[in-house]
C-alpha cells in the first residue's frame, strides 16, 4: 500500500489492490497511465523512501488548461509528422516510377535504333520489379546476348533455311542442338512446306517441333504481304489445338519465347476464365497466332459476328493440332470436327500447312458417333489409323509426311518401369506412403477419378504429407496455383487425373505412381511421360491390387512386354510397418468422416423437401432421426478416438532406414559405422541393384540347380557302378561254387 501526503487543499488517500487476478489485459490499461503530481507533493512508501518532484513554474490553478494545451499539441505534431511521411512516401513511389518509365523508353529507344543498324545488340535485362529497383546489389546483371553467347548453336546451322530471328530465339532459349524429332520435321515443313504428321515419345521437343515451322511460316508471309502490299489482316493468321488448359498455357510460353525477336502477337483462349474478357483481349490485339482448348475456341466462333476476328479464317496460314489421339476422342471430336470443318471451308486448302502430332499416334481410335465405327476402329492396323487422322485433319494429299519415332514399346528409352503388388486397398495406400516417403523427390500420382484424389488428399494430409491436387473440376486459377508451386518445390507430391497427363512440361520430375491403373494403353504413356524427359532418367511404378489385374494385363499387352515389369523392392519391412499403422488409423478416419457427411446430406435433403411441402414429421421420421443422430454421434466419439491414436503415432519418429536409430552406443566407432546399413535414396538406383541382385541369385540358383543335378548323376552312376560291380561279384562267386560243387560231385 502506498501513502501519499499532499499539501494544501490535498487529501491523503490509500490506494488498494483490486480483488482477483490481474489479467494482461488489466496490466495494460493501467500501465497506459502518466503519473502527473502537483508541486510540493512527496510519496511516502512502507520502506520509509521519499521521492520529490521537480518544482513547477506553473501555478497549480492554471495546471488542467496547459495539460490540455500540450497534449492537443503533441496530438497535432504527430498528425503533422504522419502527414509529411505519406507525402515523402507518395514522392519516392512517383521517382521510381519516373525512373522505370525512362528506363523502358531508353530500353525501347535503343531497340529501335538497334533494328536499323546491321548489328543490333540486345537491351539489358530488366530489373526485377521487387528488389532491386533502388539498391544496387554490386554484381554487374548480363543481358540475354550475353547470356545466350554460352549456348552453341553451330548444329542449327544445317537448317540454312530458317529465319534469323528463330536462330535467335533458340539461342537465347538455349538450346545447342535439335533433337531427333525436330530434325526430321523441320526440312519437310519449314523447306519443303509439307503437312506433317508427327509422332515421338513423350519429351522429345514436339512443342518447338511444330512452333518453329509456324514461325517461319508466318515471317515468309509477312515479308510477301509487304512486298505486294496486300489489305490489313482481319482473322488469324495461326492456329494451335491442344486438349487441354495447362497444356496450351506451356505451348505460349515456347511461342512466346519464339516470337520475342520478331513482331508477331500470340494469344491463348481456355476455358474457366471470364469469356467476355477473352473476347475483348482478342479484338484489340488481333494476334497472328491463337493458341486454344478446343471447347472455349468453338463457342467463341459460334458467337462471333460476321467481321469479328474470329468470324474470318481466309487468311489462316498454318493450323496444329497437338495431342492428336486425345483430340479424336469422345468429348472433343464433335467440336473439333466443326472448328476444322470451318476452317476447311473458308481457307485456301493449297496454301494452309497443317501440322499434327502426339506421342501415341499408332496406338489412337479415331472415335465417331456410330457404333459400327468404334467397333471397324478397334479392329484397324497402325497404317489404317494413321489414314484415318489424314482423313479426319485436311492433311494435302500429295503434299503430306507421316514421321513417327515413337518405339515399338510406346514408352522412353530413359524411362525405368516397375510394379507393386497389393493385396487391398490399405496395402496400396501403404506402398503409396512409403514409396513418398522412403524416396522424396518430385512426384506426380495419378487416378482415374475425382473421388479418388480427393480421398487420397485427405489420407496423405492425415499422415503430414502435403499433397497438392489437380482435376478438372478445380477452377482455372487453382489449377495454375498448384501447378507453379509443385513446379518450385524439388520434393513435392502431385495429385492428378489425366487432366495433367498431357503435354505438361515440368522440369525435374522424378517419379510417377499409378495409384490407379489406367484403362488404356496410350493414357499410361502420356502418364509416364511426365518424367524421363530430355534424355533423364525417371521412374513409374503401378499399383496393381486385385480388381485392376484385368487392366494390368491389357497394358503389358498393348505395351508389347513379353513378361510383367519388374516388381519394385520393399527394402526395409521397420519403415513398412510403422507406416502401415498411420495409414491404416487415417483410412478408418476418412472412412468415418465420409459416412457421417453421407447420412448429413440426407438428412438435410429430407428436411428441405418437407420444408416444400409444408409437412410434418411423424413419430416414425423422429425415431429414425434420433436412430441417425445417435450413430453419427457413435462415428464421431469413435474418430476422435482414433485421431488421439494417429496423433500418438505421428508423435513418434520413424525408423530411419540406415538403422542408426535402434543402436544405443555412447561412442561411434568403425565397428559400429560398419554395422550401419548403406543404403541409397535413388528409387532408380535400388530397383537396379535389386534387379541386379535377383539377376545374381537366379544366376547362383542355375548353377546350384546345375550343380545337383550333376552330382545327382554322379551319385546314380556310381550307384549302378556298384550295382553292376555287386552283380558281377555275386555271378563270380555263383560260378565258382558251381564249379566246387561240379568238382566234388566228379
Amino acid at each position: 500500500m502506498t501513502n501519499i501526503s499532499i499539501p494544501g487543499n490535498w487529501q491523503t488517500c490509500d490506494v488498494e489492490a483490486m480483488d482477483g487476478d490481474f489479467d494482461d489485459n488489466m496490466l495494460q490499461f493501467l500501465g497506459s497511465f502518466e503519473e502527473v503530481l502537483p508541486e510540493g507533493v512527496e510519496v511516502e512508501t512502507k520502506k520509509g523512501m521519499k521521492k520529490k518532484n521537480k518544482p513547477k513554474k506553473v501555478e497549480n490553478t492554471e495546471r488542467p488548461e496547459e495539460d490540455a494545451k500540450c497534449v492537443e499539441e503533441r496530438r497535432l505534431a504527430k498528425k503533422l509528422r504522419r502527414k509529411e511521411q505519406m507525402a515523402a512516401n507518395r514522392k519516392q513511389k512517383k521517382e521510381r516510377l519516373a525512373k522505370r518509365k525512362q528506363k523502358e523508353a531508353e530500353s525501347s529507344a535503343k531497340k529501335s535504333e538497334n533494328a536499323t543498324e546491321t548489328t543490333t545488340e540486345k537491351p539489358k535485362e530488366q530489373k526485377k520489379r521487387k528488389g532491386g529497383e533502388n539498391g544496387d546489389t554490386g554484381k554487374p546483371k548480363k543481358s540475354k546476348k550475353e547470356a545466350s553467347k554460352k549456348t552453341d548453336i553451330s548444329a542449327w546451322k544445317q537448317f540454312y533455311f530458317l529465319p534469323n530471328e528463330v536462330l535467335e530465339a533458340i539461342e537465347q532459349m538455349g538450346f545447342s542442338e535439335p533433337t531427333e524429332i525436330q530434325s526430321a520435321v523441320l526440312p519437310a515443313a519449314v523447306r519443303d512446306r509439307q503437312d506433317v504428321l508427327g509422332a515421338a515419345e513423350t519429351g522429345s521437343g514436339k512443342t518447338l517441333a511444330f512452333g518453329i515451322p509456324l514461325v517461319a511460316r508466318l515471317l515468309e508471309s509477312s515479308d510477301d504481304s509487304q512486298e505486294t502490299e496486300s489489305t490489313e489482316v482481319r482473322g488469324p493468321r495461326a492456329l494451335i489445338v491442344a486438349p487441354t488448359r495447362e497444356l496450351v498455357i506451356q505451348i505460349m510460353k515456347h511461342i512466346n519465347a519464339l516470337i520475342s525477336t520478331t513482331q508477331l502477337i500470340a494469344t491463348s483462349i481456355v476455358g474457366g476464365l471470364a469469356q467476355v474478357k477473352q473476347e475483348r483481349i482478342i479484338s484489340q490485339q488481333r494476334p497472328d497466332i491463337v493458341v486454344a482448348t478446343p471447347g472455349r475456341l468453338w463457342a467463341m466462333m459460334q458467337e462471333a459476328e460476321t467481321g469479328e476476328f474470329l468470324a474470318e479464317w481466309k487468311d489462316l496460314k498454318c493450323l496444329v493440332v497437338d495431342e492428336t489421339d486425345r483430340m479424336v476422342e469422345e468429348g472433343y471430336f464433335a467440336e473439333l470436327t466443326h472448328i476444322l470443318n470451318k476452317i476447311h471451308e473458308e481457307s485456301e486448302k493449297e496454301k494452309l500447312q497443317t501440322l499434327v502430332f502426339s506421342a501415341t499416334l499408332t496406338f489412337a481410335k479415331a472415335q465417331d458417333v456410330a457404333e459400327e465405327e468404334k467397333k471397324k476402329a478397334k479392329e484397324l492396323s497402325s497404317q489404317q489409323k494413321i489414314q484415318r487422322l489424314i482423313k479426319l485433319t485436311g492433311l494435302r494429299e500429295n503434299k503430306h509426311k507421316v514421321i513417327d519415332l515413337t518405339r515399338q514399346m510406346g514408352t522412353a528409352g530413359c524411362l525405368v518401369e516397375a510394379r507393386i503388388n497389393c493385396g487391398n486397398l490399405l496395402e496400396k495406400d501403404t506402398s503409396l506412403v512409403y514409396l513418398l516417403t522412403r524416396y522424396p523427390g518430385r512426384t506426380i500420382v495419378f487416378v482415374n477419378s475425382i473421388d479418388a484424389a480427393r480421398r487420397l488428399y485427405s489420407v496423405l494430409k492425415s499422415v503430414n504429407i502435403d499433397p497438392m491436387i489437380l482435376h478438372a473440376k478445380m477452377i482455372q486459377k487453382q489449377r495454375l496455383k498448384n501447378l507453379e508451386k509443385f513446379s518450385e518445390s524439388k520434393n513435392a507430391v502431385l495429385l492428378a487425373t489425366d487432366v495433367a497427363a498431357r503435354g505438361l512440361d515440368i522440369q525435374g520430375i522424378d517419379h510417377v505412381i499409378h495409384y490407379q491403373v489406367p484403362k488404356k494403353v496410350e493414357i499410361y504413356i502420356h502418364r509416364s511421360g511426365r518424367t524421363a524427359r530430355a534424355s533423364h532418367r525417371g521412374l513409374t511404378v503401378v499399383l496393381v491390387d486385385p480388381p485392376s489385374r484385368q487392366f494390368y494385363m491389357k497394358l503389358c499387352k498393348g505395351l508389347n512386354r513379353m513378361q510383367d515389369l519388374n516388381v519394385f523392392p520393399i527394402d526395409f519391412e521397420p519403415l513398412m510397418n510403422a507406416i502401415k499403422k498411420r495409414v491404416r488409423l487415417a483410412s478408418e478416419i476418412d472412412s468415418l468422416g465420409f459416412r457421417c457427411k453421407k447420412i448429413k446430406m440426407s438428412e438435410s435433403w429430407f428436411e428441405k423437401a418437407a420444408r416444400a411441402a409444408d409437412l410434418d414429421y411423424d413419430e416414425t421420421r423422429h425415431r429414425e432421426m434420433d436412430g441417425l443422430n445417435l450413430e453419427v454421434d457413435t462415428m464421431v466419439q469413435k474418430s476422435r478416438q482414433l485421431q488421439a491414436q494417429l496423433r500418438t503415432e505421428l508423435s513418434l519418429p520413424l525408423p530411419r532406414v540406415d538403422g542408426s536409430d535402434s543402436m544405443k552406443t555412447k561412442y561411434i566407432t568403425p565397428e559400429i559405422v560398419a554395422r550401419l546399413r548403406s543404403v541409397g535414396d535413388n528409387a532408380i538406383d535400388v530397383l537396379n541393384q535389386k534387379i541386379d541382385e535377383t539377376k545374381e541369385w537366379k544366376r547362383k540358383s542355375r548353377k546350384a540347380t546345375r550343380e545337383d543335378e550333376m552330382n545327382s548323376m554322379k551319385k546314380s552312376l556310381k550307384s549302378s557302378q556298384k550295382n553292376k560291380e555287386r552283380l558281377a561279384e555275386k555271378k563270380k562267386k555263383e560260378k565258382a561254387a558251381k564249379v566246387t560243387k561240379l568238382s566234388e560231385t566228379d
